[in-house]
């Protein structure tokens, strides 16, 4: 659920010493891929509402609905909670038999389809259609002459404008990627299941924070004394 204090150390250890193999899911998809969203949760919803929808029919006093909640709900988990719906969620989620494709062809998840811009083709404007051929200015009055100048200027300047606008985006892309070599490069942090796999670096951490805060407890111990500290296989000795 993407809870902070579930990729902690500390939890992971726990989890390790008691034999539980934690496995972290991607973010939204555990209604495919957790095993009660896919077969647990849904029948136990069911089975409640019709205990529910049961007891209203004889009795509509609150107070007795609510003094009946608990034998309604365990009732409800017993009918739910079977052998073969826990082997249907996991079935369903692709863990056990291992199988990905359970998820990945679920119809629940969308394909991601590049989008692409919505470009109008405009048509020229006549009025404004600029000559581009000698063979277009024969016959052209002074008139429209000038008016054949007049559109080269604007076109003129709306190509410097352009290329203005080009090379500034080309200097401040060239300070972007200057700034972004000279910086240090962040530290990626592992996944979580890649943590968890790394039991041996954990123990390890575990147990100087372990023997720091021995230490720290010696240190701070009446004079005179004998403290005796042990830390897994060895053994320290501290006379204060």
């Amino acid at each position: 659920d993407g809870h902070g204090s579930h990729v902690t150390d500390k939890f992971m250890y726990m989890a390790w010493q008691n034999k539980v193999y934690i496995t972290y899911l991607p973010a939204h998809t555990s209604h495919i891929t957790q095993p009660l969203d896919i077969s647990i949760f849904g029948p136990l919803k069911t089975r409640y509402h019709q205990a529910v929808d049961g007891l209203r029919s004889l009795d509509d006093d609150s107070i007795v609905k609510k003094r009946n909640f608990v034998s309604i709900y365990t009732q409800a988990r017993i009918q739910a909670i079977t052998e073969a719906n826990r082997r249907a969620g996991f079935r369903g989620a692709g863990i056990v038999p291992y199988n990905p494709s359970k998820v990945l062809d679920n119809p629940q998840i969308k394909a991601i389809e590049p989008k692409t811009p919505n470009t109008t083709l405009s048509q020229p404007n006549q009025a404004m259609y600029t000559k581009r051929k000698s063979s277009d200015l024969v016959g052209l009055s002074d008139r429209d002459a000038r008016s054949v100048v007049k559109d080269y200027q604007q076109e003129i300047d709306t190509k410097n404008t352009e290329i203005a606008a080009l090379q500034q985006q080309l200097e401040l892309y060239k300070q972007t990627v200057g700034d972004v070599q000279s910086r240090k490069r962040k530290r990626i942090k592992p996944a979580p299941n890649s943590r968890f796999i790394e039991q041996d670096l954990i123990t390890e951490r575990v147990q100087e924070a372990q023997e720091a805060q021995a230490r720290e407890q010696a240190r701070n111990a009446p004079s005179g004394l004998k403290i005796r500290l042990r830390f897994g296989a060895e053994t320290i000795q501290n006379q204060i």
